[in-house]
């Protein structure tokens, strides 16, 4: 099982984003993750994985207001990256459109 997010605090300073697991609403003892997040700098992300211990809820927290994107989910495997897929995309339509005008 695997979660990744984006997450950037709203102000210009740093601040903490804490994310907690939980199964049936009892947290998963020591899986959690805090990281310090510069406003300023962009958004980091924040991944977690596991097979032994799965989670079926997560609770995301900060001392100051945030955002999230590119929220990506999976169970049993790795989670795909969007930018490949539009790359692959990209280039199988690019081949489509050659063989067509060949032909």
């Amino acid at each position: 099982m695997t979660l990744e997010f984006e997450a950037q605090p709203n102000t210009s300073v740093e601040a903490p984003i804490l994310a907690s697991f939980f199964r049936s609403g009892n947290p998963i003892s020591d899986e959690s993750i805090s990281l310090l997040v510069d406003g300023n700098a962009g958004t980091r992300l924040i991944a977690a994985t596991t097979s032994a211990d799965p989670f079926d809820h997560v609770v995301l927290g900060s001392t100051d207001d945030f955002a999230i994107a590119n929220v990506r989910y999976a169970i049993g495997g790795t989670v795909s990256e969007p930018t490949l897929l539009v790359l692959l995309a990209i280039t199988f339509t690019t081949h489509a459109l050659a063989r067509h005008r060949r032909a």
